[in-house]
Parts: structure tokens; sequence; C-alpha cells
């Protein structure tokens, strides 16, 4: 069997359009961040996958804290 490099090569993912990737930046941005989980929920996808998704397009650290929330001191 023969196994040629364009086999190997990984192909471009279909499920993240503009439609979906303007959908959460429209929830996670620097005014709002909706949580992840519910991200995932409404996208119906494992939460993984949407942090992901997120630290591709730069708005989320991958390894940033779970539910943190920012908090400000007045």
């Amino acid at each position: 069997m023969s196994v040629y490099c364009y086999d190997l090569v990984r192909t471009k993912s279909v499920f993240w359009t503009k439609a979906r990737d303007d959908f959460l930046r429209e929830h996670y941005n620097a005014k709002i961040k909706v949580e992840p989980a519910m991200l995932a929920m409404s996208l119906g996808l494992a939460e993984v996958r949407v942090i992901n998704r997120l630290a591709e397009l730069g708005l989320r650290n991958r390894r940033a804290d779970r539910n943190a929330q920012i908090r400000r001191i007045a």
C-alpha cells in the first residue's frame, strides 16, 4: 500500500465557517465574554473544541482558567 504525502496533509475544516466565527466574535470579545460552555451548547459542540477555536481566532488563551471572571475593584 502506497502512502502519498498529500494523503497526510490535513484538510481545511468545513465546520468553521465565517458565520460561526462571527458568532464567536460577537459573543466573546473585549466587552462581552460569554462562557465557552454556553457557546458550545448553542453550537452543539464540545467545550474544548470551542476553546481551541477561540484561541485560533486570538480571542482567548488556551491556558486561561475556566469560569474565571475579570474582577475590577472600583
